[in-house]
């Protein structure tokens, strides 16, 4: 209230860690996401899957960490949204380039997909889906609605001959597509949130 740090802490190993997103928890603490490319220090029980993989930390109000998970495949992922939802899950989202590890049944569908994760509160993972077509896709956001459903946006480069494009998706809470539109001109948009 007064302007005075009130905790401060970092997190990670010895490689690269980034965090992305992060957004208070109805039990006044905090989910963290981003990537690490770390095998040690925070991310030694997790490791590293291969490349860059999605790093997810759930913190008590004090910054100390409840739990830690990592995502991904040989190659690289990266998650640019977090959010609680109304169940007291989590919904992570980003992008995947890898189609072994935990996307071997999920495959890859072209250069990079889009990937959302459902977290249960413990850090488990409900379900786990990838969007797009064959080239580029990527959220860089993802809200809930009031009717539980997911609405995502970022780009995709996959609907229109190569160009990125604002691309935006509905979805069910399980998941599953309700639509999905592309907007913008010939060139290059993007969406960032």
């Amino acid at each position: 209230k007064d302007g005075s740090l009130d905790w401060t802490k970092s997190y990670g190993g010895s490689e690269e860690d980034r965090a992305n997103s992060i957004a208070l928890t109805k039990d006044g603490g905090y989910i963290v996401t981003g990537y690490t490319v770390s095998t040690d220090g925070d991310l030694t029980l997790d490791g590293n899957k291969g490349g860059d993989d999605i790093w997810v930390m759930k913190l008590f109000s004090t910054g100390e960490i409840d739990w830690s998970r990592t995502s991904g495949g040989s190659s690289f992922e990266r998650s640019n949204s977090v959010i609680e939802t109304s169940d007291g899950g989590f919904v992570v989202a980003g992008f995947t380039n890898s189609n072994d590890g935990e996307l071997k049944d999920l495959g890859n569908k072209g250069q990079t997909d889009a990937w959302i994760l459902k977290l249960h509160n413990n850090g488990d993972i409900n379900w786990s889906k990838t969007y797009g077509g064959q080239d580029m896709d990527n959220i860089k956001s993802i809200i809930e609605t009031k009717d539980g459903s997911l609405v995502s946006a970022g780009y995709s480069a996959s609907y229109d001959g190569g160009n990125e494009r604002v691309w935006t998706m509905k979805l069910l809470n399980s998941g599953e597509s309700v639509w999905s539109k592309t907007y913008g001109g010939s060139i290059y948009d993007r969406s960032n949130s």
